[in-house]
This record gives C-alpha cells, structure tokens and sequence, in this order.
C-alpha cells in the first residue's frame, strides 16, 4: 500500500513538469476561417433587430387543389412574421411603416403578389403574398398602414401565404420560395 501511495505521489508530483514540456513546444496553427461582421449605424428613430434582417419565413405546403380555383384563389393558412424595431425613440418620429420591394407577379395587376419560385422546378400560377395586421393583401412597393410606435421595442406584424395567379386547372407543383426585400419608413 505504501509503495502504491508512493508512486501515486511521485507521478502527481512530475506531471506538472511534463505538462509545462508539452505547453513550451512551438504550437501548430491551421487558417481557421473569416469571420463577418455586418451592422449600419442609422439616423432614424428606431433599428431594425438583427433577428429582422435576414429572416427565414417557413410556409411549408400548399396543397394545388386549394389554390388551383381561379386566379386570385388565396391559401387558407397563412405564416405570421415580424419586423423587430428597437432602441425606439418617439421624440424623433412618431410611425412607423414598412415597403416590401419584390419582383412582381404582374398577372395580379394590383401589386399584391411577388413572383415565386426559384431554380429549377419551380410551381407554375402561384404567387406570394403579404398580408398586414388587418389581413388585407400589402401593395408591393408602396407603405404598408403606419403603426404607432412606442418607446424601446415595437413589432411590425405582418402574415404571408401563397396565392393562385392563373386560371384554375393551370397550376403545377413545384418550389415557391421568393426573396422580399423591405424598407422601414418612419414619419
């Protein structure tokens, strides 16, 4: 048992020596990568989150039997998102409005639905559109309704789903993604 305890000890006692060994030799460095840091300082009465910049909004699947009853045919569910404006200050302005700019699905002549679908196999009559809080279809490239703003945080809320832009029985599945870009307006 004394032996034991004593090699124990003994092993315990060198390790700091081999350790101090190891950390002295020149160490072995590798190009780990590139970091990117993107930010903008504004002059306005709130910032837009960063959590609001580069959204992903999921719609998930829309069966063409729902939408393929006619131009115009909305789906029945819709995706909320929203716009997260903070360090808001109301002395500076009071509203606040958002100005979704997409390429335009011009089948539907009143500006409410984008252009969807990307890359090969894309659906064919289907459109995006963005609903505000009240659920009436945003114009592309024009205000959405002004919200209040209020001090520190406030939500621009908003819903999207998908929409049929040609006559019924003329629509194909496929990919519907589509990329929306938006300005906030502040007044």
């Amino acid at each position: 048992m004394r032996k034991n305890f004593i090699a124990l000890f003994g092993a315990v006692a060198v390790m700091p020596f081999i350790v101090a060994n190891v950390e002295a030799a020149d160490p072995i460095t590798v190009n780990g990568g590139t970091i990117h840091f993107a930010g903008t300082v504004v002059n306005a009465a709130c910032a837009v989150s960063a959590s609001s910049t580069q959204m992903n909004v999921v719609m998930g699947q829309v069966r063409v039997a729902s939408l393929d009853k006619g131009i115009g045919t909305q789906s029945v569910s819709r995706t909320p998102f929203q716009i997260t404006l903070t360090d808001c200050d109301t002395l500076v302005s009071k509203n606040a409005s958002a100005t979704f700019n997409a390429t335009l699905d011009t089948r539907i002549t009143d500006n409410t639905a984008a252009k969807a679908g990307i890359g090969n196999g894309v659906a064919y009559g289907v459109g995006l559109q963005i609903f505000d809080i009240t659920g009436k279809p945003v114009t592309f490239n024009a205000r959405t309704a002004s919200t209040a703003l209020t001090t520190q945080t406030n939500q621009l809320m908003f819903q999207a789903g998908f929409v049929s832009t040609v006559s019924q029985g003329e629509i194909t599945p496929g990919d519907a993604s589509t990329a929306v870009n938006f300005d906030v307006n502040y007044f």
